[in-house]
């Protein structure tokens, strides 16, 4: 009787060792069932992304590549331990460089010096070592209006106030005005006798101020042509070496300047004195612009610095650092409040200059140039 016992005890623990095996390899098989459909259907959320980019539409794209991915954190299972699609991780990186990168202009034949809006946004204007300026829709749709005439690199390109003109700087040592549909033949105001870094317009678009290689600024009537102000003070306030860049307060009566000399002057329009400089950097000044309101100005250096002073006193009250190479530019946001730098480094920065301290922030550094 023990023997016939042990015996079924036996049998019923093979039996159960069998199920269990059985039991196993149907929850793994459901198991795989399982995330075999959940990876279709990341696939396909994965194609539908890229069909929905295709058309522009990058959040949709981006809503359907994420609906394919993993989250460890979701309240469903079905994202919780979905399996990892490569897919879907590529569709959510397109769709999200598609929704930052809007449209790429192409088509210039030769570096691209500068780039801008129209007043209205609704057209890029760029200036290309290529020689010529193209006008294209901010959308990035159609053919850009192509403007040659200059006969070397075109540094820089800018609309007027109205968005009906548009003034380009070269390496010819001219500056032309343009109907900004490109028809007519364009002004060329000829004086400088250098490469001419910038061109901007006043306010009211009634002047435009040139920044040159001949250590000059030039302000110039933006209808004839003929020069208004040549900024050249012969006295140890004057610019010793090439200007790099220059632009009106916004209130059109004064200018800001921007040397390889380590200093920003600030001119007066209507004398074309020097009211005084800005002195600070170590080393070339690439940029200087003023505020909205007029009462600062940002300059930016190969000091790989970016400085903030009071316009009025011209003392420096700000001193931005974090760039590893040169600043190449930099702009006040419309309400004031930041500060927009580019650099060599690879970056552009945005600034909430108002908050930012450093422990040099708010040191004035001078050093002895002669002035």
């Amino acid at each position: 009787m023990f023997t016939v016992v042990a015996a079924l005890l036996a049998m019923l623990a093979v039996a159960a060792v069998v199920f269990g095996i059985y039991a196993n390899q149907q929850s793994i098989r459901a198991i795989a069932e399982r995330d075999g459909a959940w990876t279709q259907q990341s696939l396909f959320l994965a194609d539908t992304s890229e069909e929905q980019l295709a058309k522009g539409d990058a959040v949709t794209a981006a809503l359907l590549a994420l609906e394919g991915l993993q989250d460890p954190n979701a309240t469903d299972e079905a994202h919780r331990i979905r399996p990892y699609v490569h897919g879907a991780y590529v569709s959510l990186e397109s769709a999200w460089r598609g929704r930052r990168e809007q449209a790429v202009l192409a088509g210039h034949e030769g570096w691209v010096f500068s780039a801008a809006f129209s007043p209205d946004g609704t057209r890029i204007v760029t200036a290309s070592g290529d020689k010529t300026v193209r006008v294209w829709s901010a959308d990035g749709s159609g053919e850009p209006l192509i403007l040659e005439g200059h006969d070397a690199e075109v540094y820089s390109a800018s609309f007027g106030p109205e968005g009906v003109r548009i003034v380009t700087a070269a390496g010819d040592k001219t500056v032309r005005v343009w109907a900004a549909d490109g028809s007519g033949e364009p002004l060329i105001l000829e004086g400088h006798t250098g490469i001419v870094r910038g061109a901007t317009f006043s306010p009211d678009g009634t002047l435009i101020v040139t920044a040159s290689d001949d250590k000059t600024a030039r302000v110039w009537d933006a209808l004839t042509g003929d020069v208004f102000q040549v900024l050249e003070d012969h006295t140890a306030n004057g610019h010793t070496d090439p200007l790099k860049s220059t632009r009106f307060s916004p209130d059109g009566n004064l200018v800001v300047t921007a040397s390889d000399d380590w200093y920003a002057n600030i001119w007066e329009v209507a004398t074309g004195k020097v009211i005084g400089a800005l002195e600070g950097h170590l080393e070339t000044v690439e940029d200087a612009a003023f505020s909205p309101d007029g009462k600062l100005i940002v300059t930016t250096s190969a000091d790989k610095t970016v400085r903030i002073w009071d316009a009025s006193t011209r003392k420096q009250i700000k001193l931005l650092e974090g760039h590893t190479d040169i600043v190449w530019s930099a702009t006040f946001s419309p309400d004031g409040s930041r500060i927009l730098s580019a650099s060599q480094d690879g970056t552009a920065r945005l600034w909430d200059w108002i908050l930012y301290t450093s422990d040099a922030a708010d040191e004035e550094e001078s050093v002895d140039r002669g002035r």
